[in-house]
């Protein structure tokens, strides 16, 4: 991956924030992922988009593997997942409890650079906000440019954002929390002129030891989401508003999930 110059939204290393945060120490504070509201959306989401051929789909930002052990365990689909943090792909693998030859396959990469052939998927994933990441508005049309290219014609798109109005509108300002090692304080804001919701994490060990993360994620309404996903040629054609299906309110509904089919 060719490095880029570090922007507003840099690391304590000079990296991007994403590339220093998404470690061992971010697992274990985001432990308790809630895999019931997981199967809950990707049950929704299959009844949505029907099954993928032998093609089968592409778990962009897949994290940890949570989205995608379900697909591949208990759909049955082939699987390929994709992140940028190697923690996090390491614990995807160990945490595998489908047959690995039947279970998700796991790549390193970027989703603005996709290690991927031209119309490679007939299904792209990217959920539970892992995109609005970047320093700039290029690079985020950048990321959608790749995901247009890997998917076939008439391949969809799932994009799961917050909902820019109900995040705001809900956020917490300061919070504290302990870990088996840490303490975390919490602090979060939200910059109008950047439209980015910005979080300083300050974590302190019982032996004195600290550590502070910064993230940085640009929040999209529905209207410029949509207007940037047509420009690039993916045209939206359904919207959800949570893991349950619901109809998308942008006053009320907390997720902001577009379905989008590549031209």
């Amino acid at each position: 991956m060719t490095q880029r110059k570090p922007t507003a939204d840099a690391g304590t290393s000079g990296t991007e924030w994403f590339q220093d945060w998404f470690d061992d120490d971010y697992l274990a504070l985001y432990q308790h992922r809630d895999s019931t509201e997981a199967r809950t959306f990707l049950r929704h989401l299959r009844t949505q988009v029907g099954d993928p051929d032998a093609l089968g789909v592409v778990d962009l930002a897949c994290g940890a593997g949570r989205h995608s052990e379900i697909l591949a365990g208990e759909f049955g689909w082939r699987v390929t997942g994709l992140d940028l943090s190697m923690p996090l792909l390491r614990r995807a693998v160990a945490n595998q409890s489908v047959a690995k030859r039947t279970g998700p396959r796991y790549v390193r990469g970027d989703l603005r650079n996709l290690p991927f052939a031209d119309g490679t998927f007939p299904l792209a994933l990217n959920v539970f906000t892992s995109f609005g990441y970047f320093g700039d508005d290029d690079e985020h049309r950048q990321a959608l440019g790749e995901m247009y290219r890997v998917l076939r014609p008439g391949g969809t798109l799932v994009l799961d954002l917050m909902n820019p109005t109900v995040a705001v509108a809900s956020l917490v300002a300061e919070d504290e929390t302990d870990t088996e090692r840490w303490h975390v304080h919490q602090r979060r804001r939200y910059v109008a002129a950047s439209k980015r919701i910005e979080k300083t994490i300050d974590l302190t060990a019982r032996d004195g030891s600290a550590r502070q993360v910064r993230e940085s994620v640009r929040l999209f309404g529905p209207d410029e989401l949509d207007e940037m996903l047509k420009a690039t040629r993916l045209n939206p054609v359904a919207r959800w508003g949570g893991y349950e299906a619901s109809t998308f309110d942008p006053e009320t509904s907390k997720r902001l999930i577009t379905f989008a089919e590549r031209a």
